[in-house]
């Protein structure tokens, strides 16, 4: 009988330290920003250019804005939005708003267009800050290779009031 007992025991202590350990890792895994996917921000040609959203759930004050122009490389002609969400999940777990922006290839559309196309996406952020929390007077455009590239001829195309090159 006492055997049975200890038993009974240990299953409750096991059951007790299970309870614990899953409770911590789903408290661990839940994100501390929302996700908005395929946000239209203009219709070109037929065409809809898209955005994601990763926005802190703590939104006390406007946050700043960080805009991953596609973040991928591919000389402009390859790679979309979708391909570095975790820098902007990075980003977003640190305070930012971030918005990975898709724009027109240059396969699909001919140089101005990308410029035009991130430019047309960082005017609805804007238009629509109030909305997302964004603190429209701190924006900032980055990316990776043809993404940083392009980043940098936003940030300094004469056109860009308020933005800031990371």
């Amino acid at each position: 009988m006492p055997s049975k007992v200890m038993l009974n025991q240990g299953v409750k202590i096991e059951t007790v330290v299970f309870l614990i350990l899953f409770g911590a890792v789903s408290l661990y895994a839940q994100k501390s920003y929302e996700e908005q996917f395929d946000i239209t921000y203009m219709t070109v040609e037929g065409t809809e250019l898209k955005l994601d959203l990763f926005i802190p759930k703590d939104l006390s004050k406007p946050l700043p804005l960080i805009i991953v122009i596609g973040l991928h490389g591919g000389a402009w002609i390859k790679g979309n939005r979708k391909n570095f969400h975790r820098a902007c999940i990075g980003l977003a777990e640190r305070g930012y708003i971030t918005a990975s922006v898709s724009y027109r290839l240059a396969d699909v559309a001919p140089f101005p267009a990308q410029i035009q196309d991130v430019q047309a996406a960082i005017r609805w952020l804007k238009f629509h800050a109030d909305k997302y929390g964004i603190d429209s007077s701190k924006v900032a455009v980055t990316g990776f290779s043809s993404g940083g590239h392009l980043a940098a001829l936003v940030a300094t195309s004469g056109n860009s009031e308020h933005i800031c090159l990371l």
